[in-house]
């Protein structure tokens, strides 16, 4: 595997690992299975790892098209978000400037 795309795995399941946050669900999915048996409760969290991986290969596959037949536009790029944010705080072009953090300046 060459470094870009073992880059892009690991932001990947960076992302993944903090948006979904295993640690933070373990709690409610114990409190969720109190009257179950080990067996049970193992059968219940394969269950749903198997449904929540259809969800997302679904949503990776065919979430585009579904997002655009419903009147979703396609995320924007840096570029593109500047200029939507610009227009919002009614600041002319060319004097707005962003940092990596997300955060603007007016120039």
């Amino acid at each position: 595997m060459n470094s870009v795309a073992l880059e892009y795995f690991l932001s990947a399941l960076t992302t993944l690992m903090v948006t979904v946050d295993p640690p933070g669900l373990a709690p409610i999915f114990l409190s969720l299975t109190v009257g179950l048996t080990p067996a049970e409760r193992r059968n219940v969290a394969i269950r749903a790892t198997i449904i929540a991986g259809g969800i997302m290969l679904g949503f990776a596959f065919f979430g585009q098209p579904v997002l655009g037949a419903l009147g979703v536009p396609a995320p924007l790029g840096r570029h593109e978000r500047l200029e939507v944010e610009r227009a919002d705080v009614g600041v002319p072009r060319g004097e707005l400037h962003g940092d990596l953090t997300g955060r603007h300046r007016v120039a």
